[in-house]
């Protein structure tokens, strides 16, 4: 890959990551916000301490979160790994 297409992808990359936080999240009925993205669902919700858990599609992450921001980035990062490694969530 040559550089200059290197470059472009990373700053493609955290641009979408930047605005990622900012896209319309819908809430569940439970009150948790949720988005479909890159054909994954994605949800986020807090626990009982106050802090957040991340599940895309069938898998719950093991970290907590102590914003609900901070989260959103998780969800996107997890996203695009699975993306990278062609995996399905």
């Amino acid at each position: 890959m040559n550089p200059e297409r290197r470059e472009r992808e990373l700053r493609n990359r955290a641009a979408r990551r930047k605005n990622f936080p900012d896209r319309k999240w819908k809430i569940s009925a439970r009150g948790n916000p949720h988005i479909e993205y890159q054909g994954h669902h994605a949800v986020i919700f807090q626990q009982r301490n106050g802090k957040y858990r991340v599940k895309i599609g069938s898998t719950t992450g093991h970290k907590s979160y102590d914003s609900l921001g901070s989260a959103k980035l998780a969800v996107f990062d997890g996203i695009e790994w699975a993306l990278k490694k062609g995996k399905s969530l």
